[in-house]
């Protein structure tokens, strides 16, 4: 289930010119899933839908670590020539570098698992962030990046799950933001009850 919160478009008059703000992300997912499934969750919308360049342009994903582990990251390309970063947070640290200097140009496959990244034992992904920095109207992805997960096969607690997005720059000091989540349903093969004989 597809959940999007579209950009907020802002018109900004200036004696030369007016700018048309916006940015746009966009997801889907698997509509059910089970305990222990590796599940992909694809971004085919990435969009600068600015008439105007934005700084601190990035994209980020809220991964839900009630039932999901982050295992792989596929970075996608873009239609513009850049460098740019992808940074990770989890329960126990701030913001830190996954994988630098990469080329939008070049589609890249990133273990973000827990024994690649290090983590401890009881430490876990909770976000990833793209920084782009610098764009230019028009800004958008080519070939659709994606993240693979594993389902918790432990879950009991809950029937449903949300993953969220959301995409920004800022552009004069002002930000832009959009957002986007998807939900997934949790079916729990329970084991059949059987009827009491009297034996």
């Amino acid at each position: 289930m597809e959940i999007e919160f579209s950009s907020q478009i802002l018109k900004y008059e200036f004696t030369n010119e007016s700018a048309n703000l916006g940015v746009a992300i966009k997801k889907t997912g698997p509509v059910e899933t089970m305990p222990g499934q590796q599940i992909k969750y694809e971004f085919k919308t990435i969009q600068n839908q600015s008439t105007v360049p934005l700084s601190d342009f990035f994209f980020r994903d809220i991964i839900p670590v009630n039932a999901v582990k982050l295992d792989k990251v596929i970075t996608g390309t873009y239609n513009q020539s850049l460098r740019y970063k992808i940074m990770y947070k989890t329960n126990k640290n701030d913001y830190r570098v996954m994988a630098d200097n990469l080329s939008t140009t070049n589609n890249n496959a990133i273990d973000a698992s827990a024994a690649s990244l290090g983590l401890y034992s009881d430490e876990y992904v909770t976000e990833i962030m793209f920084v782009f920095g610098n764009v230019k109207a028009g800004f958008c992805q080519v070939e659709n990046p994606y993240i693979f997960c594993t389902v918790k096969s432990n879950i009991t607690n809950i029937t449903e799950f949300a993953n969220k997005s959301d995409i920004g720059g800022t552009h004069n000091g002002e930000w832009i933001i959009s957002s986007s989540s998807w939900v997934t349903k949790l079916f729990i093969n329970k084991p059949p009850v059987l009827p009491r004989t009297g034996y």
